[in-house]
């Protein structure tokens, strides 16, 4: 199985038993990043907190202004993308091989 294919949904081809390891893997995976992608932002609002109250009350009034869009409506591409810029490859080769161990 090609895991790039799997990340983009793209089935074609596969058993039922591959679509449904796949369907499995894409729900575990995504979970697993916006778990991750939260925490990572709470840290992040929380060491503004304490480091200069300005850069979190900044960040706090962006959102409240602009909006966040949450997590759970992007597309895995985006998800991946978001989770590569905040933390590095080699975490997201480790979140993988922890959902290979599921």
């Amino acid at each position: 199985m090609d895991i790039f294919k799997i990340l983009n949904n793209d089935i074609d081809g596969l058993t039922d038993e591959e679509k449904a390891f796949a369907d499995q893997f894409n729900y575990t995976l995504r979970e697993k990043i916006m778990d991750e992608l939260v925490e990572c932002e709470i840290n992040e609002l929380i060491n503004n907190l304490k480091v200069d109250k300005e850069i979190f009350k900044e960040k706090v009034g962006n959102i409240f202004i602009n909006g966040k869009k949450g997590y759970k409506d992007m597309p895995m591409k985006i998800l991946i993308d978001i989770y590569l810029s905040k933390m590095n490859e080699g975490d997201f080769v480790n979140l993988i091989e922890s959902i290979s161990a599921v």
